[in-house]
């Protein structure tokens, strides 16, 4: 529920990316709605929240992920987020709800989350909701890449429109050494 007013450190470039080591700088890049040529990195593995106990969606907040269309450069530098929660009504859902043309995810895993969503059009994926370019000319649209990443056996995801990674995409997309060992449902 809450955001940071800055990263870590860094200036959002290729050199020098924004450092994000908390959930509430994580929510700020949620929340960014001009992410388009923008770095990010983890700095740390990311908790949203706590998974120790069996029961732990009973009081679990759930991630809102924002609504803006990620369109930058994310690395998770082999970090970890885990307790990522939805239980929800019509909405996109995901690690990031929407990316967009240009978008590049990579070396990122996500463990012990549950995603729910219900509503035919509704998307829902433990990386990514649905990928969307409807705004663009196909010869202006950057085919986004997913690198390197990963959803565990503690994963579980439940919507019309589920995916492993992805839960729905309108747009072509490169996906490489990525895997889901979780559990998926279709509703």
């Amino acid at each position: 529920g809450y955001f940071a007013s800055k990263y870590a450190s860094g200036e959002g470039t290729k050199e020098s990316p924004y450092i994000i080591e908390t959930p509430e700088q994580l929510a700020k890049l949620m929340l960014d709605p001009a992410t388009a040529g923008k770095y990010y990195k983890l700095g740390a593995d990311i908790r949203l929240n706590d998974t120790s106990s069996e029961n732990w969606t009973k009081t679990a907040r759930q991630w809102f992920g924002g609504t803006s269309e990620f369109a930058g450069n994310f690395d998770g530098n082999g970090h970890v987020v885990s307790g990522l929660y939805f239980n929800t009504e019509f909405a996109y859902a995901g690690l990031f709800p929407q990316i967009t043309s240009g978008a590049v995810i990579r070396r990122v895993g996500i463990t012990r989350s549950s995603v729910t969503v219900s509503g035919e059009e509704s998307y829902a994926g433990a990386l990514v909701g649905r990928i969307v370019g409807w705004n663009f000319k196909e010869e202006d649209f950057v085919t986004p890449v997913i690198s390197q990443c990963f959803a565990d056996h503690t994963v579980k995801i439940s919507c019309y429109n589920a995916g492993g990674l992805v839960g729905g995409c309108g747009m072509k997309v490169d996906i490489d050494n990525c895997y889901f060992t979780g559990r998926l449902y279709v509703d």
